[in-house]
C-alpha cells in the first residue's frame, strides 16, 4: 500500500500532511490530545488488489508522552485490517467511517474551492462549493452546508 494523504476528522478537520519515512511508512504528529476527549484520523492509501480475504494492509502506532509521568515514551499498536471480495455486491461499509471520509471530501472541495478563487477561477470555485454543499446536505449536515454554500460576497474580489 502507498499512503498519499492524512487528515484528521474529529475534532475539527485538518490536513495532517506526513512525512514519508520509507517507501510504504510515513510519520504523522497529531499535536497535543486531551484525555477523555475523542478524535478520528483518515489516511487516504492506494492498495493493490488481491485475492478475496482478509489481509493487514498496515500497522498504525501511535507513540506518546503521558503528561505527568516519568514512564518515558509509550506505544500502542494496531493492524489495519481489509476484507477483500471477489464481488462489489458483498461489499461492506462502516458507516461511521464513511461519514467522516465524506466530511473530508467536502474539506477537500472547499480547500479546491478556495485555490480556484485565489488565480481568479471564480466559476471553478462555484462549483466546488456547491459540490461541497451538496454531499453535507446529503449527510444531514444542514449547518455546515450552509458554510459551504457559494455565496457571491465570498468569492468576489474587491477592486484593486
Amino acid at each position: 500500500m502507498t499512503p498519499r494523504a492524512v487528515y484528521r476528522a474529529i475534532p475539527k478537520i485538518a490536513n495532517l500532511g506526513h512525512q514519508p519515512i520509507g517507501s510504504n511508512e510515513v510519520a504523522v504528529r497529531l499535536g497535543d490530545l486531551s484525555y477523555g476527549v475523542g478524535g478520528s484520523v483518515i489516511i487516504e492509501l492506494m492498495v493493490p488488489s488481491r485475492a478475496a480475504g482478509s489481509f493487514r494492509i498496515a500497522q498504525a502506532e501511535l507513540h506518546y508522552k503521558p503528561i505527568g509521568t516519568t514512564t518515558g515514551e509509550q506505544v500502542i499498536k494496531q493492524d489495519v485490517m481489509l476484507e477483500f471480495t471477489a464481488s462489489s455486491a458483498k461489499a461492506m461499509y462502516n458507516a461511521t467511517v464513511m461519514n467522516l471520509v465524506e466530511k473530508v471530501t467536502a474539506f477537500k472541495l472547499q480547500t479546491r474551492a478556495l485555490e480556484e478563487a485565489e488565480i481568479g477561477n471564480l466559476s471553478g470555485a462555484t462549483q466546488k462549493l456547491r459540490a461541497a454543499a451538496t454531499r453535507l446536505l446529503d449527510m444531514g449536515e444542514l449547518n455546515l452546508a450552509a458554510k459551504h454554500a457559494p455565496k457571491p460576497t465570498n468569492l468576489s474580489r474587491e477592486p484593486g
